[in-house]
């Protein structure tokens, strides 16, 4: 715990970063204005937070919340290390080279999260981000390695549903999300907490700096791509299934799943605008010094948040990826059968070889997906 303060008295207005007295759950230490806490109870300084202004981090809660992540990081990994045994086992390895890479760097940030977790459960003083250089640095390399994978997994749908979209004659192309604004984004996160560990009297100046910098990516992501993308991708395919409707039966609508893509693409852009305003919202709040005392609590929440949406991300991408490689082993089957004495259409096979190569045409999206 840091001994050294600005502050010449423990009491502090309403809404201020330090609390008034310690919060009644330690001692203050005068003139310095140092609280010292209840031993194992609660903590004075937290992450990003290395003021000891207040008794105000409630060190089992945070430790009951790090259990949550590692249970949901621990979930995903398991569920990325499945992908990865069904792609190189079960399906020989025929299929796109990103979509292991993708569940590899997804598992990667899963036992970053997992580690910094175990860290925060286990050891007897509770680690901080800023301070503790292992903790600090497995931090960093998780969420970075998060929203890159973010990154890939938006340009990926965006393809799937541009592609779906010119199945029912639609012409709009794929729209990727700004590289240049959202690459610097992620480097300012991943490398600001950091820096802490260099300069640690300014600690909580990084710490706004890490949550500002997403702001850049939550604007590229929820306002530049996803209306100027999304937004008129669901009204071609609202026009488009309008026309159908007036020369299609109901049943063939639905077995042909337009529907479906549209209700699955009306929720994707509704959650990218949720996602995006609750994003930077939480950026905004926390370059409130009173809230980024509340990291502590804050960090937690929104990564076991991150592992839920992870879990989903990998089970959408490497699970079409499955049924696509099956698709295409089952059009191969067919068209060796139908083949005079069974031999392999080698015209076929090179047509359905350049088709592969095309990334749109890997995955399939169906409302059980999502």
């Amino acid at each position: 715990m840091s001994n050294s303060t600005s502050t010449s008295s423990c009491n502090f207005p309403i809404l201020a970063p330090g609390g008034n007295g310690c919060s009644g759950n330690g001692v203050c230490l005068e003139p310095r204005g140092v609280c010292f806490c209840e031993t194992g109870i609660w903590s004075s300084v937290g992450d990003f937070t290395l003021e000891p202004q207040d008794c105000d981090i409630h060190i089992k809660t945070v430790r009951v919340l790090w259990g949550t992540v590692i249970l949901v990081h621990g979930l995903c990994a398991l569920l990325c290390c499945y992908y990865l045994c069904i792609m190189f086992i079960v399906l020989g390895g025929k299929f796109r080279k990103s979509t292991p890479i993708y569940a590899f760097f997804i598992l990667l940030a899963n036992v970053m999260f997992v580690s910094v977790g175990t860290l925060k459960v286990t050891r007897d003083q509770l680690p901080i981000v800023g301070v503790d250089e292992a903790l600090t640095v497995m931090f960093s390399i998780g969420a970075g390695t998060y929203w890159f994978c973010a990154l890939y997994f938006l340009d990926r749908f965006a393809r799937l549903f541009a592609y779906r979209a010119e199945q029912m004659g639609g012409t709009r192309k794929p729209m990727r999300v700004p590289r240049v604004l959202s690459i610097a984004s992620i480097t300012v996160f991943f490398f600001s907490p950091m820096i802490c560990l260099a300069d640690k009297a300014n600690c909580s100046i990084y710490g706004r700096i890490h949550y500002l910098s997403i702001l850049p990516l939550m604007v590229a992501v929820s306002i530049i791509w996803n209306y100027g993308f999304i937004k008129n991708l669901v009204n071609d395919i609202e026009s488009l299934i309008t026309q159908f409707e007036n020369v299609m039966p109901a049943e063939t609508m639905e077995e042909k799943g337009y529907d479906s893509l549209l209700s699955n693409l009306k929720f994707f852009h509704k959650q990218a605008r949720d996602q995006g305003t609750t994003n930077i919202i939480l950026a905004l709040l926390m370059m409130w010094p009173f809230m980024l005392r509340k990291a502590s609590y804050q960090l937690p929440i929104a990564w076991a948040s991150g592992g839920l949406i992870a879990i989903a991300s990998v089970f959408v991408t490497c699970n079409n990826e499955q049924q696509a490689v099956k698709s295409r082993r089952s059009k191969m089957t067919t068209k060796t059968n139908e083949s005079p004495g069974h031999e392999t259409d080698k015209t076929y096979t090179k047509k359905i070889t350049r088709q592969d190569s095309a990334p749109e045409l890997s995955l399939d999206i169906r409302p059980a997906s999502l």
